[in-house]
Protein backbone atom coordinates (compact mmCIF):
# COMPACT_ATOMS: atom_id res chain seq x y z
CA UNK A 1 0.00 0.00 0.00
CA UNK A 2 3.03 2.29 0.45
CA UNK A 3 3.67 1.95 -3.57
CA UNK A 4 2.09 4.70 -6.19
CA UNK A 5 2.66 2.32 -9.24
CA UNK A 6 2.12 5.01 -12.11
CA UNK A 7 -0.74 3.61 -15.00
CA UNK A 8 -1.02 5.93 -17.83
CA UNK A 9 -0.29 6.35 -21.53
CA UNK A 10 3.23 6.99 -20.86
CA UNK A 11 4.01 3.16 -20.36
CA UNK A 12 2.67 3.27 -23.95
CA UNK A 13 6.56 2.79 -24.21
CA UNK A 14 6.91 -0.20 -22.76
CA UNK A 15 3.32 -2.23 -24.08
CA UNK A 16 5.63 -4.82 -26.21
CA UNK A 17 6.88 -7.80 -24.58
CA UNK A 18 10.00 -7.13 -25.23
CA UNK A 19 9.84 -3.56 -24.73
CA UNK A 20 12.74 -1.85 -22.91
CA UNK A 21 15.33 -4.98 -22.91
CA UNK A 22 19.00 -4.81 -23.66
CA UNK A 23 18.44 -5.50 -27.28
CA UNK A 24 15.08 -3.09 -27.47
CA UNK A 25 17.56 -0.36 -26.12
CA UNK A 26 20.36 -1.62 -28.61
CA UNK A 27 17.68 -0.81 -31.95
CA UNK A 28 16.75 2.96 -30.84
CA UNK A 29 17.99 5.44 -32.21
CA UNK A 30 19.00 8.65 -30.31
CA UNK A 31 15.44 10.53 -30.79
CA UNK A 32 13.78 7.32 -29.81
CA UNK A 33 15.78 7.23 -26.43
CA UNK A 34 15.71 10.70 -25.81
CA UNK A 35 11.63 10.33 -25.74
CA UNK A 36 11.64 7.96 -23.22
CA UNK A 37 14.25 10.25 -21.35
CA UNK A 38 11.71 13.56 -21.97
CA UNK A 39 8.92 10.86 -20.96
CA UNK A 40 10.73 9.69 -17.60
CA UNK A 41 11.10 13.18 -16.77
CA UNK A 42 7.28 14.38 -17.14
CA UNK A 43 6.78 11.59 -14.95
CA UNK A 44 8.72 12.88 -12.09
CA UNK A 45 7.99 16.54 -12.50
CA UNK A 46 4.73 16.71 -13.13
CA UNK A 47 3.36 13.06 -12.21
CA UNK A 48 5.12 12.44 -8.79
CA UNK A 49 6.23 16.21 -8.53
CA UNK A 50 9.27 15.04 -6.41
CA UNK A 51 12.74 16.95 -7.14
CA UNK A 52 15.32 15.93 -8.33
CA UNK A 53 17.18 14.50 -5.70
CA UNK A 54 14.38 12.49 -4.61
CA UNK A 55 14.33 10.92 -7.76
CA UNK A 56 16.17 7.87 -8.98
CA UNK A 57 16.70 5.50 -12.14
CA UNK A 58 17.93 2.81 -13.69
CA UNK A 59 18.99 1.55 -17.14
CA UNK A 60 21.26 -0.69 -18.58
CA UNK A 61 25.18 0.94 -17.63
CA UNK A 62 25.33 1.55 -21.36
CA UNK A 63 22.57 3.36 -22.42
CA UNK A 64 22.75 6.05 -18.80
CA UNK A 65 24.28 8.85 -20.93
CA UNK A 66 21.23 8.38 -23.94
CA UNK A 67 18.48 8.05 -21.50
CA UNK A 68 19.54 9.91 -18.39
CA UNK A 69 17.29 13.92 -18.43
CA UNK A 70 16.22 16.37 -16.54
CA UNK A 71 15.01 16.26 -13.32
CA UNK A 72 17.35 12.55 -12.79
CA UNK A 73 20.19 12.65 -14.42
CA UNK A 74 22.01 12.13 -11.34
CA UNK A 75 19.78 9.72 -9.79
CA UNK A 76 21.30 6.88 -11.28
CA UNK A 77 21.05 3.31 -9.29
CA UNK A 78 23.20 0.34 -10.62
CA UNK A 79 20.29 -2.47 -12.04
CA UNK A 80 22.36 -4.84 -9.43
CA UNK A 81 22.69 -2.80 -6.58
CA UNK A 82 22.67 -4.44 -3.24
CA UNK A 83 22.44 -4.24 0.09
CA UNK A 84 23.43 -0.07 0.76
CA UNK A 85 21.15 2.55 2.02
CA UNK A 86 23.02 5.26 -0.01
CA UNK A 87 19.32 5.39 -2.09
CA UNK A 88 16.88 5.26 0.52
CA UNK A 89 16.05 9.46 0.02
CA UNK A 90 14.45 8.27 -3.18
CA UNK A 91 10.83 8.92 -3.33
CA UNK A 92 10.39 8.28 -6.94
CA UNK A 93 11.82 5.93 -8.82
CA UNK A 94 11.97 4.68 -12.44
CA UNK A 95 12.42 1.33 -13.77
CA UNK A 96 13.76 1.71 -17.82
CA UNK A 97 14.13 -1.82 -18.11
CA UNK A 98 12.58 -5.27 -19.22
CA UNK A 99 14.86 -8.02 -17.55
CA UNK A 100 15.97 -11.28 -19.25
CA UNK A 101 18.44 -13.98 -18.86
CA UNK A 102 21.41 -13.90 -21.84
CA UNK A 103 20.46 -16.60 -24.28
CA UNK A 104 24.16 -18.08 -23.23
CA UNK A 105 22.92 -18.77 -19.57
CA UNK A 106 19.88 -20.15 -20.78
CA UNK A 107 21.46 -22.27 -23.28
CA UNK A 108 23.96 -23.46 -20.53
CA UNK A 109 21.25 -24.29 -18.43
CA UNK A 110 19.19 -25.52 -20.83
CA UNK A 111 22.28 -27.98 -22.31
CA UNK A 112 22.56 -29.38 -18.71
CA UNK A 113 18.73 -29.80 -18.49
CA UNK A 114 18.13 -27.34 -15.74
CA UNK A 115 15.09 -24.87 -16.95
CA UNK A 116 14.90 -21.21 -15.64
CA UNK A 117 12.40 -19.28 -14.75
CA UNK A 118 12.79 -16.24 -16.34
CA UNK A 119 10.15 -14.17 -15.17
CA UNK A 120 10.69 -15.22 -11.32
CA UNK A 121 14.25 -13.65 -11.55
CA UNK A 122 13.31 -10.85 -13.54
CA UNK A 123 11.30 -9.88 -10.44
CA UNK A 124 13.54 -11.01 -8.05
CA UNK A 125 16.27 -8.58 -9.55
CA UNK A 126 13.64 -5.39 -10.10
CA UNK A 127 12.05 -5.91 -6.34
CA UNK A 128 15.79 -5.89 -4.97
CA UNK A 129 16.47 -2.31 -7.37
CA UNK A 130 12.77 -1.08 -5.87
CA UNK A 131 14.29 -1.87 -2.35
CA UNK A 132 17.55 0.57 -2.52
CA UNK A 133 14.61 3.42 -2.32
CA UNK A 134 12.59 5.07 0.59
CA UNK A 135 10.42 1.85 0.66
CA UNK A 136 13.04 0.28 3.00
CA UNK A 137 12.26 3.40 5.63
CA UNK A 138 8.49 2.20 5.13
CA UNK A 139 7.76 5.25 3.61
CA UNK A 140 5.62 5.85 0.37
CA UNK A 141 7.46 5.51 -3.13
CA UNK A 142 6.51 6.81 -7.01
CA UNK A 143 7.22 3.96 -9.38
CA UNK A 144 7.33 4.76 -13.01
CA UNK A 145 7.63 1.02 -14.53
CA UNK A 146 6.82 1.52 -18.29
CA UNK A 147 7.28 -2.20 -19.24
CA UNK A 148 4.07 -3.65 -19.01
CA UNK A 149 6.04 -7.13 -18.53
CA UNK A 150 7.98 -6.03 -15.69
CA UNK A 151 4.74 -3.84 -14.65
CA UNK A 152 2.74 -6.99 -14.38
CA UNK A 153 4.89 -9.13 -12.51
CA UNK A 154 5.51 -6.96 -9.95
CA UNK A 155 1.66 -6.35 -10.07
CA UNK A 156 1.04 -9.76 -9.95
CA UNK A 157 3.18 -10.37 -7.20
CA UNK A 158 2.10 -7.45 -5.36
CA UNK A 159 -1.86 -9.41 -5.42
CA UNK A 160 -0.77 -12.66 -4.68
CA UNK A 161 -1.30 -13.97 -8.19
CA UNK A 162 0.71 -16.70 -10.22
CA UNK A 163 0.86 -16.45 -13.92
Amino acid sequence: KLLNIYEGSANNIGKHKSALSVSWHSIRSSTQLRILSKTTSNIFTRVFKTKSEHNGYATFKNYKSKVKGGGYSKGFIVLNSRATNEFSEKQSMAYLVNRFYSPQVVNFFNYRGVELNQDLWSLSEMIQWIWRGCIRNYEPMNLFIPSKRMRELLLDWLNNEEK
